[in-house]
Formats: structure tokens, sequence, C-alpha cells
């Protein structure tokens, strides 16, 4: 995987939700929502929306692509590492 095909999956993982961000944000700012809806809608957003939206843009990838034993050796370490102190 190339440094550009790295790039390309982060942005097309990232994109997406900064483009939700600006969609809500120009909406709010025309008042089409409620304040009190406001909070609602941004729990939805964050807790079911956008965890789906990378679940599915990494498991439209080959699990070669987006697993690396080394890292994920070295993130474990480093978590229980910060547990134990």
């Amino acid at each position: 995987m190339t440094l550009f095909d790295t790039l390309w999956f982060s942005l097309s993982v990232t994109a997406p939700i900064f483009l939700w961000m600006l969609g809500g944000y120009a909406l709010a700012r025309m008042g089409c929502f409620p304040v009190r809806l406001r909070s609602q809608i941004n729990q939805l957003i964050f807790y079911v929306s956008l965890p789906l939206l990378m679940f599915v843009s990494i498991l439209k990838r080959p699990l070669g692509e987006v697993w690396e034993p080394t890292l994920t050796a070295l993130l474990c370490g480093v978590t229980l590492l910060v547990f134990a102190l």
C-alpha cells in the first residue's frame, strides 16, 4: 500500500464525517432544528451514524490492508502498560 493509497483511504473515511458536520452546522444556522432536538440529533450522529460509517468503510477493504499485526501488538502492549501504571 503506497502513501497515496493510505491518504486516499483516510480521506474516504474522514471526509464524510466533516461533510456531516458541515451540513449539520448549515442546517442549524438556517434554523431547521429546534434547540431541544439538537442534542438528540448529535447523539444519533455521534453514537450510531459515524461508527457505522467507519465500520462499513473498513469492512469494504481486504483484511490485509486494514490489519497490521505488529501495530496491533504494539497498541495492545501500550494499553496494558497504561493500565499497569
